[in-house]
């Protein structure tokens, strides 16, 4: 995963309460961290709105688009 790369919430992202009632829709990953274990993502919803957070590797996947 790189700086720029589109990105959702993992089924394991999903499942925990901390992560998931922060993040919806996807995200851009715009920062790694120093260890390549977590990602700064800013998180879009869909009423516009967006914000920042640090993502453990489990918990985002890239983005699917639907066909």
């Amino acid at each position: 995963m790189k700086v720029g790369d589109i990105v959702e919430l993992s089924a394991y992202g999903k499942g925990l309460y901390s992560v998931s009632h922060n993040s919806d829709n996807w995200g851009i990953v715009i920062e790694p961290h120093d260890y390549q274990f977590a990602w700064k993502v800013k998180w879009y919803r869909g009423d516009g709105t967006c914000h920042t957070a640090w993502n453990n590797r489990k918990e985002i996947k890239y983005l699917k688009l639907k066909k």
